[in-house]
């Protein structure tokens, strides 16, 4: 049996309305202490109080920008970056309407479901909508790590879902050693083919309310 996480409460430091849908936050220790490490594609379930007045979890995947390869081992503040979900069951509206610079908040230690492969080769991130968070701090460590890797997101109109597919078709990482990453919204992941023959494994990461699975399948599965 998993152990559970370790409970924290940290405080929200700064709000950023990065436009009408998604907003970032940063949370901290009260005492600035150091925060658990965590690394590349990792996630903290946050708190959240739902309508009914009941609490419940939420997962928020941890983003870092900084391209050192200690960046993430004990860093001072946790940053997140969650989206708005009006038809949800109201996590996302806390998050957005009710939580506030200053505010205390809970959340469990980072959980790594979705881990960036360590191993030689490039790494192709593609991210559909707030799915671009994880993949972030992959290419980041990608970056710190010296290793070669292309990103790209969801054309206009697929981070919700349409009848054309995506591509996968950089080709910096071509070979039998590169990986793809993807993480996005249900049918946008079903959407993603790749077209450059890629002997690789692909990771996609699926999540609804208050869960997050990581799936490792063959180049080729349907989803």
């Amino acid at each position: 049996m998993t152990a559970p996480s370790a409970t924290l409460r940290l405080r929200v430091t700064a709000v950023h309305e990065l436009n009408p849908l998604i907003r970032m936050l940063r949370l901290r220790a009260d005492d600035g202490r150091a925060l658990p490490g965590f690394a590349a594609g990792a996630h903290i379930r946050v708190q959240v109080s739902l309508p009914d007045g009941k609490t419940d979890w939420r997962h928020y995947s941890l983003i870092n920008f900084a391209a050192e390869r200690n960046a993430t081992n004990a860093p001072a503040e946790y940053v997140i970056a969650v989206r708005k979900e009006t038809e949800g069951r109201g996590g996302s509206r806390f998050m957005h309407e009710q939580l506030k610079e200053g505010d205390s908040i809970a959340i469990e230690a980072p959980k790594n479901d979705f881990p960036l492969h360590a191993g030689p080769g490039g790494t192709v991130l593609v991210a559909g909508g707030i799915g671009v968070t994880p993949l972030a701090s992959m290419a980041a460590r990608r970056r710190a790590e010296g290793a070669c890797f292309g990103a790209g997101d969801a054309p206009d109109g697929h981070e919700g879902g349409n009848d054309e597919a995506v591509d996968l078709d950089v080709h910096c990482v071509q070979g039998p050693s590169a990986d793809a990453c993807c993480e996005g919204p249900a049918l946008f992941r079903s959407q993603v083919r790749d077209p450059c023959g890629l002997n690789h494994l692909l990771f996609l990461q699926r999540f609804s309310y208050g869960v997050r699975d990581a799936v490792h399948a063959r180049q080729g599965q349907v989803f």
